[in-house]
């Protein structure tokens, strides 16, 4: 059995970030619901690989919107000869890569309701559904 690791080299950092503050729309439905978007691209070497994440919500039912984007730069080390290839290696590595990037952008969001002097806003937990993420 082969097994992948990937080993931190850069990052986690931001790319991009946009922020607003808005009037809540008064509604029954109490649903906050976030958007997550994945993303990978192998350098040259193949042995490099960039995995992004993206967060995102409109929800009426808070005082703010945001679009955040994070990265991470990770070398890949194989333990086996062979090394996996196509989406079965981007979903490997994106949940391989996905405890830091989530973890990053989650204080980046608390972070930015605090200094917004709103009370910090705490991602709701996610499972990584690789399936529809990574298509």
């Amino acid at each position: 059995m082969e097994t992948l690791q990937l080993a931190l080299i850069d990052g986690p950092f931001l790319v991009d970030c946009e922020f607003k503050i808005k009037k809540i729309v008064k509604s029954d439905d109490k649903t906050i619901e976030c958007g997550y978007a994945l993303g990978i691209t192998t350098e040259d070497s193949e042995d490099v690989v960039t995995i992004n994440v993206g967060v995102t919500t409109d929800s009426d039912n808070l005082p703010f919107s945001f679009n955040v984007k994070a990265a991470g730069v990770f070398q890949v080390v194989n333990s086996a000869d062979e090394t996996i290839k196509g989406k079965a290696f981007e979903k490997k590595a994106i949940k391989l890569a996905w405890p830091y990037l989530f973890a990053f952008l989650k204080e980046t969001v608390a972070d930015l309701t605090r200094k917004a002097n709103l009370p910090p806003f705490k991602l709701p937990a996610m499972e990584l559904d690789l399936q529809k993420l990574v298509e």
